[in-house]
């Protein structure tokens, strides 16, 4: 008996420390930047949400999925993949990231290796599909590519895709 009534004025003295706290409210306060406009504060542009979609079928190949309007920056966050081949293919590189003039065989500055994921396969094709967090970006003017690469066989279809945003400068 003793100890259930330990536990009951226990529990009372936290509650009335808790009730008698209280915050203190401060009262909001004005701030003002004084940046000369050679060194201005930045500020952040709202984000235009973008995606985009490729489909080719190239051995190997390149597939160009967008390109950075002027004055803005394009921020890439996802990339994502269907690919189908003969059997007696196999992928083995897609990437994605800056247009180059020619297809781009090794890895390149800009360009971004993605991890590729054999679906499933049968007596007809093999199937690959996935995506993947990927973050990038590409300036005015660039192109975002994707590109593709295999041993021997036939490429049936290779589909690509993106997500990210825009930004203003």
């Amino acid at each position: 008996m003793a100890i259930k009534g330990i536990t009951v004025v226990a529990i009372l003295c936290v509650m009335a420390n808790a009730a008698g706290a209280q915050g203190r409210v401060v009262p909001p306060v004005d701030v003002r930047v004084v940046n000369p406009s050679t060194d201005a504060v930045p500020v952040a542009h709202a984000r235009t949400p973008v995606r985009g979609y490729c489909q080719a079928a190239l051995n190997p190949g390149t597939c160009t999925l967008f390109t950075v309007p002027a004055g803005q920056r394009l921020v890439v966050e996802t990339v994502g993949y269907f690919m189908t081949v003969s059997p007696a293919n196999i992928i083995n590189r897609l990437s994605f990231g800056k247009t180059y003039p020619e297809a781009v065989i090794a890895i390149a500055p800009g360009v971004y290796p993605v991890a590729v994921a054999l679906a499933s396969a049968d007596s007809s094709a093999r199937r690959y599909s996935g995506s993947q967090a990927l973050t990038f970006h590409l300036e005015p003017g660039e192109g975002l590519s994707a590109y593709f690469g295999s041993d021997g066989g036939s490429n049936f279809l290779q589909e690509v895709s993106f997500s990210g945003y825009l930004v203003k400068f």
